[in-house]
């Protein structure tokens, strides 16, 4: 016991000394690692940005923007709205995925894509893996609705990877 206590004693004396200098470097450099670069810029407020804005850090796969133009296009019942989500959820975008787990839902009110269960929740199922909480009631309340072989569907679908699809859009 008395040498377990001593290595204790040893380790917090040289984690003390290790502190130490790392204080004292940080004091040289002027507080910061340099090894790191400068801290990254903060995030813009996507929804103040225009849409030529957007569309320009979209095409550098800004997933945040997709999710932003396809938001703005949602409102204004533009199908361009999936296509701009889409490129943001098969990029692990929660809340995109969420967004297109409630289209796929049949009854939803804005017809932009063909209804289906299995997209639905399939769509679910990956917003509640990547946190998206409310995705989780979402997917648990339309599996009540669905068959079995809905469920199975949409098991392959998440099994496939066929995420990285969006699906059918309505036809017109």
């Amino acid at each position: 016991m008395r040498s377990t206590r001593s290595s204790r004693m040893r380790l917090l004396a040289s984690a003390g000394v290790v502190a130490a200098i790392a204080a004292v470097a940080g004091a040289t450099t002027g507080g910061c690692n340099t090894d790191r670069g400068p801290p990254p810029a903060p995030l813009p407020n996507y929804a103040a940005l225009s849409e030529e804005d957007l569309k320009a850090r979209a095409a550098h796969a800004d997933h945040e923007a997709e999710y932003e133009l396809g938001r703005r296009a949602y409102q204004r019942h533009e199908t361009e709205a999936v296509q701009w989500m889409c490129r943001a959820a098969t990029s692990r975008h929660r809340t995109a995925q969420y967004s297109l787990g409630l289209m796929y839902e049949p009854g939803h009110p804005a017809a932009l894509v063909s209804p289906s269960y299995p997209r639905a929740y399939m769509w679910l199922s990956l917003a509640a893996a990547n946190g998206q909480s409310e995705a989780i009631e979402e997917k648990d309340r339309i599996a009540g609705l669905m068959s079995p072989e809905q469920i199975e569907e949409a098991r392959a679908l998440i099994a496939s990877g066929s995420g990285g699809s969006c699906g059918a859009m309505p036809s017109s």
